[in-house]
């Protein structure tokens, strides 16, 4: 699942507002600490197997071994995702950002967990939030431009298309997604010219949608 994703996690956060979360860490003893470590490394591992309920099992080990890692929770809630345990997930990605108020991996895949319950309008707030805190991931203008779509704002999504191809100009998904969008809007010619490169880049609903757009053009 290609824009369901948890990035490399940066902990910045304002010294006063943080202080208990310090406290908390130095609290746990440094042993029990790398333990902690040693469960969420081999949630990684399962996940990447795809064995999401013992990479379940052991992220949840990790956060009874210390409540304050936030990447264990966003593991444990990106492999509750895959299983379709959305609320869960939601849960799990909630607790982290409780944690960290700026992890953008947490407000990003709670994004995708809201979008999954179909839930569009708190899936483009956390989009938005993840957006305001890193302008330079296209994976986010990508989720958020597939949740404006699906509420039937075409105009928003095919602008937040535009900034995720700007980024990366053969994400195919993203031309295919735009042309469909393009399509829905009335744009009949820009959804034609985007459905082709998304066709040529191997999406085959793309290459059906070109079919539909040229016999409606």
């Amino acid at each position: 699942m290609r824009y369901l994703v948890i990035i490399a996690l940066l902990f910045v956060s304002v010294p006063g507002e943080c202080l208990a979360w310090k406290e908390s860490v130095l609290s746990i003893p440094p042993a029990q600490r790398r333990q902690a470590n040693s469960w969420f490394a081999k949630g990684s591992q399962l996940e990447n197997r795809g064995e999401y309920d013992a990479a379940i099992a052991a992220y949840s080990r990790a956060v009874e071994l210390d409540p304050m890692h936030v990447q264990a929770y966003i593991g444990r809630g990106f492999a509750q995702s895959m299983k379709g345990n959305y609320d869960q997930a939601i849960r799990d990605y909630t607790k982290a950002i409780e944690l960290d108020r700026w992890s953008v991996a947490a407000y990003n895949n709670r994004g995708q967990a809201y979008a999954r319950k179909k839930n569009y309008d708190l899936a483009i707030k956390d989009y938005s939030k993840a957006i305001d805190f890193n302008t330079n991931n296209p994976v986010y203008y990508y989720n958020r431009g597939a949740a404006y779509a699906a509420q039937g704002k075409y105009e928003p999504a095919i602008q937040d298309y535009n900034v995720a191809l700007a980024f990366d100009l053969k994400n195919a998904e993203a031309y295919a997604n735009r042309g469909a969008a393009h399509y829905k809007a009335g744009n009949m010619q820009q959804a034609i010219a985007d459905l082709k490169i998304a066709c040529d880049l191997g999406v085959g609903t793309a290459c059906k949608n070109l079919q539909i757009a040229e016999g409606k053009n």
